[in-house]
C-alpha cells in the first residue's frame, strides 16, 4: 500500500494516536473515579450505593469516558464509545436501567436543548446571505427527503401508524452536528474547502438540518399523545408552529435588547451567557410539560442565532466555549443514559435485521438526493459527492430523539403497542448512530483529499507566471500586492 496515500496516512495517525496518548487518558480516569466516588458517596451517602440511581450514573459517566477516550483517535465521535457503554452496561447487566420517569427524559431535554443552543450560535446571517442557496438546499432538501423516506419504511416494514412514521422518520433524517462540526474544523484546519466556501455551507445549513428534524419529530409525538379530543389532536400542530413563531420573536426580541446593555468584562458577558442558558433550558423543560416540545425548540434555535448575530465576535466567541464545555460535562452521562436504556432481551431479533437494513436503505436514498442537490446548486461531480458521504453522519439528534418515544409512551399509560413501538424506534436509532458516524469520519478522512482541492492548488492557479513553488519571494510579494 502506497505510505503516502489517506488511507495509510489516517491508519498511521490512528495507529500513532492509540498508543501513550489513550493509555495515560485511561490510567488518568482509573485513578480519578475511586477518588470522585468516595467524594460523592460521602456526600450523598446511600444515594451512591449499588442499585441505586447515583451508582448507576456514576459507573455509566466513568465507563463513557473511558469508551470516549479509546474511540476519539480513530475519528469517530466520543459520543459512540459513549452509546456502546451504556448499552453493554445494560446487556451485561453490570447496572439496572434508568427509570425515564425519574432521569432519562429531563437529561434528554437538557441535552437538545444544549444541541439547539450550539447549532444555533453557528448559523451566521452574513454566511446566510453570501451562500444562500446552497445553505437552503442542504439544509432542508435532505432531511425532508430523508424524513419522508424514512416515514414509508417505518410504515410498510416495521407497520407503524401513519403518525408514527412521521415521528420515526424526522427524527432518523437529521444530520450529526457532533460529528459535522468537528470533521468541518478539521477540513477547514487543513485547508481543504475553503475557496469553494464548504465549510461555510455546512455550518449554516446544519441548524436547519436539526431544526427540521426535532421540530418534526416533536410535533408528531405530540400528536400522538394529545390526551383531549379529536379537535385538538388535529390543531396540535398549527398550535405548535404558532407558538414556536411567537417564541421565537419573543426571544429574539429578549436578546436584541440584552445586546445592546454594554457588557465591559468577562464577569458581566458570563452573567448574560448564564441567563440565556437558564432561559432556554426553561423553555425546553416548560413546553415539554404542556407537551409542545418543537415550540420550545424552535424558539430556541431563534434565540441562540439572534445571540450569535447581535452580539460582537468576542462575546459570542466567549459563549460558544462555554457552551462547549457544559455539552463536554454533559455528553457522558446523556449518551451512556441512552445506551442503558436498551436490553436486547426485549428486542426480537427480526427487529434488529429489519433496523440495520432500514437504516442502510434510508441513508443510501437520503445520500443519492443530497448529491443531486448540490449539483443543482452548481456545486461539481467531486464536491458533490463529498457533501453527500459528509452529510449522512448519525449521532447527537439521533440519540436526544433516541428515547422521546419509549418516554413518552411509558408516562402515558404503558400500553404496549406504544412500547414496542418506542423501543423500535430507540434500537433503530441507536444502529443509525453506530453505523453512520464512523462512516462518515471514515469517508471525510480518506477522501477529503481526494474529491477537494487544497487552498495551496486554488492559489496556484493565480500564481504568476512562471512560478511553481508556494514558497518563493515571489509568491510572497504577489500575495502582498493582492
Amino acid at each position: 500500500m502506497n505510505r503516502d496515500s489517506p488511507t495509510t496516512q489516517s491508519l498511521e495517525n490512528f495507529n500513532h494516536a492509540l498508543g501513550p496518548s489513550v493509555l495515560r487518558k485511561v490510567i488518568s480516569l482509573c485513578i480519578l473515579a475511586p477518588a470522585a466516588y468516595l467524594a460523592f458517596y460521602f456526600a450523598l451517602s446511600s444515594f451512591m450505593l449499588p442499585g441505586n440511581l447515583g451508582f448507576t450514573l456514576f459507573i455509566g459517566y466513568s465507563v463513557a469516558c473511558v469508551f470516549a477516550a479509546v474511540t476519539e483517535p480513530a475519528g469517530i465521535a466520543p459520543l459512540v464509545g459513549m452509546l456502546v457503554a451504556g448499552v453493554l452496561l445494560r446487556n451485561v447487566g453490570a447496572v439496572s436501567a434508568v427509570s425515564p420517569s425519574l432521569v432519562s427524559s429531563e437529561i434528554r431535554t437538557v441535552a437538545v436543548a444544549i444541541i439547539i443552543a450550539r447549532a444555533g450560535m453557528g448559523l451566521s446571517f452574513r454566511a446566510l446571505r453570501e451562500q444562500l442557496g446552497p445553505i437552503l438546499t442542504l439544509g432542508l432538501i435532505p432531511s425532508i427527503s430523508g424524513a419522508l423516506v424514512a416515514a414509508l419504511f417505518g410504515y410498510f416494514v416495521f407497520n407503524f401508524s401513519v403518525l408514527w412514521s412521521f415521528a420515526f422518520g424526522f427524527g432518523l433524517a437529521s444530520t450529526s452536528p457532533a460529528v459535522i462540526v468537528p470533521l468541518t474544523l478539521t477540513m477547514r484546519e487543513k485547508g481543504y474547502g475553503n475557496a469553494d466556501n464548504l465549510a461555510s455551507t455546512f455550518l449554516g445549513a446544519l441548524p436547519l438540518d436539526i431544526m427540521v428534524g426535532v421540530v418534526g419529530n416533536s410535533v408528531f409525538l405530540g400528536i400522538i399523545f394529545q390526551a383531549t379530543g379529536s379537535a385538538m389532536v388535529y390543531a396540535h400542530a398549527p398550535i405548535e408552529l404558532a407558538a414556536g413563531v411567537i417564541g421565537s420573536l419573543v426571544l429574539s426580541a429578549i436578546v436584541f435588547g440584552a445586546s445592546r446593555l454594554p457588557l465591559n468584562s468577562p464577569q458581566e458577558q458570563n452573567v448574560m451567557f448564564t441567563f440565556f442558558v437558564v432561559v432556554s433550558i426553561t423553555v425546553a423543560l416548560g413546553t415539554k410539560l404542556v407537551g409542545y416540545t418543537g415550540a420550545g425548540a424552535m424558539a430556541n434555535m431563534m434565540m441562540w442565532t439572534s445571540v450569535q448575530n447581535c452580539f460582537d465576535e468576542a462575546c459570542t466567541a466567549r459563549f460558544g466555549e462555554r457552551l462547549k464545555t457544559i455539552w463536554l460535562l454533559v455528553e457522558p452521562c446523556f449518551f451512556s443514559v441512552i445506551g442503558m436504556t436498551l436490553s436486547f432481551s426485549l428486542v426480537a431479533p427480526h427487529t434488529v435485521g429489519l433496523a440495520f437494513a432500514i437504516v442502510i436503505a434510508v441513508e443510501c436514498i437520503r445520500s443519492l438526493v443530497t448529491f443531486s442537490a448540490m449539483k443543482m446548486t452548481g456545486k461539481p461531480v467531486n464536491e458533490a459527492l463529498f457533501v453527500a458521504g459528509k452529510w449522512s453522519a448519525k449521532a447527537s439528534i439521533q440519540a436526544a430523539l433516541a428515547t422521546a418515544a419509549l418516554d413518552a409512551a411509558k408516562a402515558a399509560g404503558s400500553d404496549p403497542a406504544q412500547i414496542q413501538t418506542g423501543t423500535t424506534i430507540l434500537i433503530t436509532y441507536l444502529f443509525a448512530i453506530l453505523l453512520m458516524a464512523p462512516f462518515a469520519a471514515v469517508w471525510v478522512s480518506i477522501l477529503m483529499k481526494r474529491l477537494l482541492k487544497s487552498d495551496a492548488e486554488h492559489l496556484r492557479c493565480f500564481l504568476p507566471k512562471g512560478v511553481t513553488s508556494l514558497d518563493s519571494e515571489a509568491v510572497k510579494t504577489f500575495l502582498q500586492s493582492v
